[in-house]
């Protein structure tokens, strides 16, 4: 783990957010960066506005160093990723044994492998998938709670993993915002996602080999633009006069209000993918695989229309794209669905129910949630500027 960068990555934001949220429960809240103590002035900045304290070098030098001498005062722990968390299991048990723990799983990692080996075997070898699995079925069995993103990720890491944890569901926030602009003044199909992340680059690549002949053939002069943070060479030698690889803006908004559709043409992964819900907040209508769709309880031809093949997406972004009846009711069905699953308070108020059951105490009173979670925007102005303005809806999450 990283300190969060949540206007380039989807799982900073999902941190960052709950970071927010345990700072308006009422919780005094520290962060460490297990992969890298390095204090990184615009993020590690925004979370000390916030009201967390980050320890970074040269006040800390390790996890251990700092639970041996503070482990002992914190009521609750929380681990994020399996990586991290193998490394800090063994001195949370020597120097934090009565801290309740939690665990937040982004996603599946051994399930997002194994999808990754059915498409390219020697992308990932047996004993990796293996290895990662024995890894998630080890932390999940020894936390007090496991918070997954998803119905459809709890079901799959009880029927995989039979963990002892108990599991919640803690969904990521996004409050909509659509653009303003109607059907008639967008253009182009847009993709977007940080390219830290292996799915992301086989998306764009096969799209672009696959599906973008198709669209070409059909004579309807889509343009195909590409949004995020550090994209490979390989995707940006995709370039070419209906292709646009963008990389990172910094103020995503103005531009997902100009396009019209988004596309997410995801072979492999698993969990919550932050990109459906960044189009569906910027009410854009979206053409997505059914992994891309996991876990958002979305409907084909209501809330979105599905493509598990380049014949079956090309067909639904024509359909989509060329259609204003069609769009509009995709758009609105998908705004609505997002504002009841996804919206801050109720996120805010699962979370203080998971703490006060795994056994924290709840600092903030029931019956003052609804206005400790109050949509602020303003807040992350406060937090980091400008800067901080940026992909994912980030200046949503007060």
């Amino acid at each position: 783990m990283t300190t969060p960068t949540p206007d380039q990555d989807a799982g900073s934001l999902y941190m960052f957010n709950i970071l927010m949220a345990l700072v308006q429960l009422g919780y005094d809240v520290s962060f460490i960066a297990v992969d890298n103590l390095q204090f990184m002035p615009e993020y590690s900045s925004a979370l000390e506005r916030l009201g967390v304290r980050v320890l970074v070098h040269p006040h800390l030098s390790s996890v251990a160093e700092h639970l041996e001498v503070e482990g002992s005062s914190y009521d609750g722990l929380l681990l994020a990723r399996p990586e991290v968390a193998e490394r800090c299991l063994e001195a949370i048990k020597r120097h934090a044994p009565h801290a309740r723990l939690m665990y937040y799983t982004h996603d599946l990692h051994h399930l997002r492998m194994e999808r990754q080996r059915a498409l390219d075997p020697s992308s990932v070898s047996e004993a990796a998938m293996a290895a990662m699995r024995a890894l998630e079925k080890e932390i999940v069995d020894v936390v007090d709670g496991v918070l997954y993103l998803s119905e459809t990720e709890q079901r799959e890491a009880e029927t995989r993993l039979e963990p002892r944890g108990r599991g919640y569901v803690l969904p990521p926030v996004v409050e909509s915002e659509p653009g303003p602009k109607g059907f008639a003044q967008r253009s182009g199909v847009v993709f977007i996602g940080g390219f830290g992340h292996p799915p992301n680059t086989d998306a764009v690549l096969w799209f672009v080999s696959e599906v973008m002949p198709l669209l070409r053939a059909a004579g309807a002069g889509i343009s195909f633009h590409v949004v995020g943070s550090n994209p490979p060479q390989e995707v940006i030698d995709l370039a070419g006069p209906d292709v646009e690889i963008h990389g990172y803006l910094a103020d995503l908004e103005p531009f997902l209000g100009d396009r019209r559709l988004a596309v997410a043409p995801l072979r492999y992964g698993a969990g919550v993918k932050g990109k459906m819900l960044t189009a569906m907040a910027a009410g854009l209508p979206i053409v997505a695989t059914t992994i891309a769709a996991e876990g958002l309880a979305l409907r084909h031809g209501i809330t979105f229309l599905k493509g598990d093949d380049a014949g079956a997406l090309a067909a639904a972004v024509l359909e989509l794209y060329g259609s204003q009846t069609l769009w509009e009711e995709v758009r609105e069905a998908a705004l609505g669905h997002g504002r009841k699953g996804w919206g801050g308070v109720a996120c805010r108020e699962a979370l203080w129910r998971i703490c006060a059951d795994v056994g924290l105490p709840a600092p903030a009173d029931d019956a003052q949630l609804g206005e400790a979670l109050t949509y602020r925007p303003e807040l992350v102005r406060r937090l980091g500027g400008d800067e901080l303005v940026a992909c994912y809806n980030l200046r949503q999450l007060a």
